[in-house]
């Protein structure tokens, strides 16, 4: 079998990547059906796009980098990645540039100075409480409330 991660060939039943370390026994946590159902209902450029951006990255980790984090705002460096794996880091939209250090909100592209406290923005979020409901979940840009916060924070 392949590593969902780095692609190489692994022993079929394997728990760990011999050449990665990635944890093979989670690789399956989304079902293919969901996975294909979503695929199916994307823009078609959208998906020869994301086709053509996993195809030019090594690893997973990677290409999730590259969709949910992108490069850094402040010296556009692709070497980038979440605090997910960091300790007291709570919050997985906060990204580091592992070239100059920046942190940002990956949701707002506001500087994070702190990473082990919550981006501004999620108060803004929680006082209006519309959670997996609201329109701008993936937006939070676009989102009125969001926009007016940003400017006072300027």
């Amino acid at each position: 079998m392949k590593c969902y991660n780095c692609r190489k060939q692994v022993p079929d039943g394997a728990d760990f990547c011999k050449h990665c370390e990635a944890d093979l026994r989670t690789q399956d946590d989304v079902p293919h059906e969901e996975v294909a159902r979503v695929l199916a209902q994307m823009d078609p450029a959208v998906l020869a796009e994301m086709q053509h951006l996993a195809e030019s990255c090594e690893t997973a980790e990677e290409f999730v980098n590259a969709i949910f984090v992108g490069a850094c705002p402040k010296c556009e460096s692709e070497n980038v990645g979440s605090f997910e794996e960091v300790v007291d880091v709570e919050d997985p939209t906060v990204a580091r540039c592992f070239d100059c250090g920046h942190c940002w909100c990956t949701e707002c592209d506001r500087p994070v100075e702190d990473p082990k406290v919550s981006c501004g923005h999620w108060a803004v979020c929680e006082e209006c409480g519309k959670d997996d409901e609201c329109p701008y979940l993936m937006e939070a840009t676009s989102c009125p409330k969001i926009r007016k916060w940003l400017k006072k924070q300027k």
